[in-house]
């Protein structure tokens, strides 16, 4: 957009975890003629509100769009909150850029692909966009737009463990090609990955310009090429570019080779995820999740005698899952090498296989304690809510009561500061009441 001339401002309120009421008077000096609105779905009503206050107190009233991940899945819920005028589904760097163009033509909208308004009382869903084929031809963020000195003050990407302060998140590729019946495939069903060369050059920029110290890779699936994955560590390596790094959305375990480990401790990675979920059968066919729990164990071994962390999500709640079967997920994460672990309660978003699956149960958008994986939302296990509570708490304590273990977490977590100051009572809250949330229960 800045490259067609338009001037853009970019206003992060989670930096601050303040109201759009403290930056109003920034807001009102800019005299926004668009306003763009993102949130996850546990921010809903706050983007509601967001959207609200200033559609009734900006002089002049914008035109607002709502994008992103929580806009996409409930697309229409979102275009009938009032104010908002347009939602972009999916990708939005080409949709804006032409949503934009309209507006200024004064074209009509149904000419942008990609979107979903409403006029006079009935929702318009246009065309869908395709998605970008060549990811090289998505521009590199534009960093300047914020004051990145300000996220390096207290970082916390995706919940950093390591102890640099001067992190940033890249994304090296988009979608996913298997078929988890509770995702939502935001960024589609196929691997769509950057070259090593843009990557790097990407790499090269934010060492040289804001002297970063630490990235975290947010792919989907990094390591499903597997040559590319190499050949951006080796590069790593060879251009002497010394970064810790780590993979917060996860790596697919069984792609993930024991000859792999070197490079990848060499290159700076200091922690991988691993999305396991369940050690029953039974659920892991159930949600399409073909894996061999045996191989997990080898590579999650692999990586502890390289001297690479490990974190394992797990999911707990699942469609007619029992109370043997949750303990036995239980059972394997606390009898693994994994250095540390959450246990997820299983959410629904409309989309998903899982969603089709249990019948479309009736889901409030707008309400954002539906969509908190610390929360119950829609409970259909075999036991009751608040057995179900009592067995996420029972994880925790069993997870992390070995002694081995917390001997490990001490190991690998770079941050031993952080480590005592959050995470240790975290994880207590966490075995005492199953859940870290002060809101009430739904």
């Amino acid at each position: 957009m800045s490259k067609g001339g338009d001037t853009v401002k970019v206003i992060d309120l989670r930096l601050d975890k303040v109201s759009i009421q403290s930056r109003f008077q920034e807001v009102l000096d800019f005299k926004p003629d668009v306003v763009g609105v993102t949130a996850m779905s546990i921010e809903a009503e706050v983007m509601a509100s967001t959207i609200q206050f200033l559609a009734t107190n900006l002089p002049v009233r914008p035109f607002f769009v709502v994008g992103g991940s929580h806009a996409t899945v409930f697309s229409e819920n979102t275009a009938t909150i009032p104010y908002v005028d347009c939602v972009v589904i999916g990708e939005g760097e080409e949709t804006v850029v032409d949503l934009v163009r309209s507006l200024k033509e004064k074209a009509p909208l149904e000419q942008v692909k990609g979107i979903v308004f409403s006029r006079e009382g009935r929702l318009i869903r246009t065309p869908p966009r395709e998605l970008i084929a060549n990811f090289d031809d998505v521009p590199h963020p534009v960093w300047n737009l914020i004051d990145l000195e300000k996220y390096f003050i207290a970082p916390n990407f995706h919940d950093s463990r390591g102890d640099k302060k001067r992190i940033i998140p890249i994304f090296t590729s988009r979608g996913c090609p298997f078929r988890c019946a509770y995702c939502l495939h935001v960024m589609g069903g196929k691997f769509r990955a950057r070259s090593a060369e843009n990557v790097l050059k990407e790499i090269r920029h934010l060492c040289d310009t804001y002297h970063i110290e630490e990235i975290h890779i947010e792919d989907d699936i990094f390591n499903f090429d597997r040559a590319r994955a190499t050949q951006i560590l080796e590069s790593l390596v060879s251009e002497k570019i010394h970064l810790d790094i780590c993979f917060p959305s996860g790596l697919k375990a069984d792609l993930l080779k024991k000859e792999d480990l070197p490079l990848y401790k060499k290159a700076g990675v200091y922690q991988v995820c691993f999305g396991i979920e369940s050690a029953s059968d039974r659920i892991l066919s159930m949600i399409g999740k073909r894996q061999d729990l045996t191989k997990i164990n080898e590579i999650v071994a692999d990586c502890y005698r390289e001297g690479i962390g490990t974190h394992g999500f797990f999911m707990i709640g699942f469609p007619g899952e029992t109370e043997e079967e949750i303990r036995r997920t239980i059972e394997y994460a606390r009898r693994s090498r994994l250095i540390t672990a959450n246990f997820s309660l299983v959410k629904l978003f409309p989309g998903t296989d899982l969603y089709e699956k249990v019948g479309k149960p009736l889901l409030n958008s707008q309400d954002g304690r539906l969509f908190c994986f610390d929360l119950i939302g829609v409970n259909l296990s075999q036991v009751s809510d608040e057995r179900l509570m009592q067995l996420r708490a029972r994880a925790y304590r069993r997870f992390y009561s070995k002694p081995r273990r917390i001997l490990d977490v001490w190991k690998f977590t770079p941050n031993k500061v952080k480590l005592f100051k959050k995470n240790l009572f975290s994880v207590l809250k966490l075995s005492i009441k199953g859940t870290n949330v002060n809101k009430p229960a739904l």
